[in-house]
C-alpha cells in the first residue's frame, strides 16, 4: 500500500526540496528559479573540474583492488563509487571538501549521510514503518533524527559561511583584492536569495535535497554500469578503443596555443565520407547508415562547441530559401570541372576563376 500522506512525511524528515515538494505552485516556482543553475556555463565548467579531480582520486584508490597472483579476488566497488559521488556532490553543491574518499568515510558528515540513506531505503521496504507516529518512536527513527540534525547543522554552517563570503565579495566587487574561487550550486542559490526570491531555509532545503538525491542515485547507476561493462567484454573493448582514440597520445595542448583545423581536409576524409569528391547530398540524410555512424565533428562548416557560429541557423535558412526560390523557376548547368575552378583557400574558400553557369527556365511537363 502507498499512502499519499507519506509525501508530507518525507518532507518533514528530510527536506522540502524539489524532489519532495507536494505543493505544485511552490514546486513550479522553485523549479523555475533553480533550473538556470544547471545551464550556467561557468557552473558546469567548475563542475567538470570537480568531476575530473574526484574521478582521478577514485581511480587511484582502485589500485588496491587490482587482481594479482593465481587466485584473483573480486571486490565490491560500490563503497568506492559511493564515496566518490559524495565528494563530488558535496563540493559541487556546497563547495565543501568532505574528503570521503581520502578518509575512507571516517567523518561525521560522511557517516551521517551514508546512514540516513540506509535508513530511508530500509524504511521504504518496511510498510509498518511508514506511519510517522510509529517510525518516530522506534530506535531507527530516533537515529535518523539525530543523523539528520548532524547533516542539517553542517550544511547550515557551510551555507552561512558561504553567504558571509558571498556578501563580502559583493561589497568588494570592484576591488583588485577580490579573490577568485570556484562557483558552486550554492552560490547560484545565494544570488537568488539576494534578489529576495529564496530564503535561507529555502536554500538549505534545496542543498540538502541535492546532496541526498544526487549522491546515492549516481553511485547506483555507475555501479550497475560497471557490472554490465564487466559482463560484456565486447562492449568493454569498444569503450576502451573509443577512450584510447580520444586520449591517444597523452599530450595536453597548452593554454593559449593556437590550433588550426584544416576543415577542407576533415570534410574530405574518406573514412567519414566515402568518395569524398562525389556530390552526394543523400549522404547527410538521417536514414543514411554512414550518417548515423559518423562523428558529429566530421562535418563542421559552422565550427563546433562553445565557439561555433552563432548565426548558423540564420545562415542555413537563408541559403535554403535562396536556393529553393531559384530552383523553383530555373535549371542550372555547369560549364567547368572542379579542377578548372582552381580553389583558393583564403579566409573562406573561393574559386580563382569565376564560376560560369548556364541558366534556363524549367521545362514543366
Amino acid at each position: 500500500m502507498v499512502m499519499a500522506r507519506e509525501c508530507q512525511q518525507q518532507q518533514q524528515q528530510q527536506a522540502k526540496g524539489l524532489f519532495c515538494l507536494c505543493n505544485n505552485a511552490k514546486w513550479r516556482t522553485r523549479r523555475r528559479l533553480i533550473t538556470p543553475s544547471f545551464h550556467d556555463t561557468q557552473l558546469l565548467h567548475n563542475f567538470m573540474l570537480i568531476f575530473n579531480e574526484q574521478s582521478c582520486v577514485f581511480a587511484r584508490r582502485l589500485e588496491e583492488c587490482i587482481s594479482v597472483g593465481d587466485e584473483p579476488k573480486a571486490y565490491d566497488l560500490y563503497p568506492y563509487i559511493s564515496t566518490c559521488t559524495l565528494d563530488i556532490i558535496a563540493e559541487s553543491a556546497l563547495g565543501k571538501h568532505v574528503e570521503a574518499q581520502s578518509s575512507g568515510g571516517k567523518n561525521k558528515f560522511v557517516e551521517a549521510t551514508g546512514r540516513v540513506c540506509g535508513i530511508i531505503n530500509h524504511r521504504i521496504r518496511s510498510p509498518w514503518m511508514w506511519p510517522t507516529w510509529i517510525f518516530d518512536r522506534l530506535p531507527i527513527g530516533r537515529e535518523q533524527a539525530e543523523r539528520l540534525n548532524i547533516l542539517h547543522g553542517v550544511s547550515r554552517k557551510i551555507i552561512e559561511d558561504r553567504l558571509a563570503t558571498f556578501n563580502a565579495e559583493n561589497i568588494t566587487s570592484n576591488s583588485e583584492k577580490k579573490t577568485t574561487r570556484r562557483l558552486v550550486f550554492l552560490d547560484s542559490l545565494l544570488a537568488q536569495m539576494n534578489s529576495e526570491q529564496l530564503t535561507l531555509d529555502d536554500i538549505q532545503e534545496e542543498v540538502d535535497t541535492f546532496m541526498f538525491e544526487g549522491h546515492d542515485t549516481t553511485a547506483a547507476a555507475v555501479n550497475f554500469t560497471c557490472y554490465l561493462i564487466g559482463s560484456h567484454p565486447d562492449v568493454q573493448a569498444k569503450l576502451h578503443a573509443e577512450i584510447d582514440d580520444i586520449f591517444s597520445d597523452g599530450q595536453t595542448i597548452r593554454k593559449g596555443t593556437t590550433v588550426y583545423i584544416f576543415i577542407y581536409g576533415v570534410h574530405h576524409d574518406s573514412n567519414a565520407f566515402p568518395q569524398p569528391e562525389r556530390f552526394d547530398p543523400d549522404r547527410f540524410h538521417q536514414s543514411s547508415v554512414t550518417n548515423e555512424e559518423r562523428s558529429p565533428f566530421a562535418f563542421v562548416p559552422f565550427s563546433a562547441g562553445s565557439r561555433n557560429c552563432i548565426g548558423q541557423r540564420f545562415a542555413l535558412l537563408e541559403e535554403k530559401v535562396i536556393l529553393s526560390t531559384l530552383l523553383r523557376q530555373y535549371s542550372l548547368r555547369a560549364t567547368q570541372t572542379i579542377d578548372e575552378l582552381q580553389l583558393s583557400f583564403e579566409a573562406i574558400m573561393r574559386p580563382t576563376v569565376p564560376i560560369k553557369l548556364f541558366i534556363e527556365h524549367r521545362k514543366f511537363q
